[in-house]
């Protein structure tokens, strides 16, 4: 008698760095809300195959931190507009995304080289009518507004890297967002010890836990689409995030 195999619907999360030379978080919860991977990674074909070497078949929702669809030359687009409108007052506002500023780096907009890449594996940006749809999506996410959101605050918590915080500030903040994401998605990965992270080590675990939240994103979207907003269009652009509890 054959074993009968399970399969998980997935949720993926990518932290994807603007330039191939900076790494990139990848997260993957199912829907029990259990991590099944967590990692870091730098080459679109290395984040390409951990991701598919997991998920294999199964119906999946991706949500990348990169711009995905980027038509206008230079300025910002309408979605980011919108959103920053909402989400401004909080410190939340995402920064502008055109060609010339994306392309800068290495030539192309990886946004763009990953979503070829997913739809060449029958992917797509098609949004949701009702909630637990099945299929395989995927969508730009925003880990900042999703803070405000989901976490129940006025504005955002200053774990990154910025001018004027110290590392004491920066373990402090991320304490801070581990307990509040913990209490949405309990595991052993939020209670990791960061005070003493310098560096590399810190940034790995920074791209980690924002690739963590987007995977929380669209499991979220995916729950509850009608709680979501997506700012702008697939026309010029957009940026999907939880914008209601």
């Amino acid at each position: 008698m054959k074993a009968i195999r399970i399969k998980y619907m997935f949720f993926v999360g990518l932290d994807l760095a603007w330039s191939n030379r900076n790494p990139s978080g990848v997260a993957i919860i199912n829907e029990h809300l259990q991590i099944v991977h967590i990692s870091i990674h730098d080459s679109d074909a290395n984040i390409l195959k951990t991701i598919f070497s997991i998920i294999q078949k199964s119906p999946t929702i991706i949500g990348i931190d990169a711009p995905l669809i980027v038509p206008n030359e230079d300025g910002s687009r309408p979605g980011e507009q919108l959103l920053n409108k909402e989400f401004r007052k909080h410190h939340a506002g995402a920064h502008p995304a055109n060609r010339k500023r994306l392309s800068s780096w290495t030539g192309s907009i990886r946004g763009e080289d990953i979503s070829i890449a997913l739809e060449q594996r029958k992917f797509t940006q098609s949004f949701l009518n009702k909630p637990k749809e099945s299929g395989k999506r995927f969508y730009e996410v925003f880990p900042h507004p999703a803070t405000i959101t989901l976490f129940r605050r006025d504005k955002i918590i200053p774990y990154k890297n910025k001018p004027g915080r110290t590392y004491e500030s920066r373990w402090q903040a991320f304490k801070e967002y581990q307990n509040a994401f913990y209490k949405l998605l309990p595991c052993d990965f939020l209670k990791q010890k960061v005070i003493g992270m310098r560096g590399r080590a810190l940034k790995d675990y920074e791209d980690q836990i924002d690739a963590l939240l987007c995977a929380y994103i669209v499991f979220f979207y995916w729950k509850n689409p009608k709680k979501c907003t997506i700012f702008g269009d697939l026309d010029k652009g957009y940026i999907l995030t939880p914008t209601r509890l």
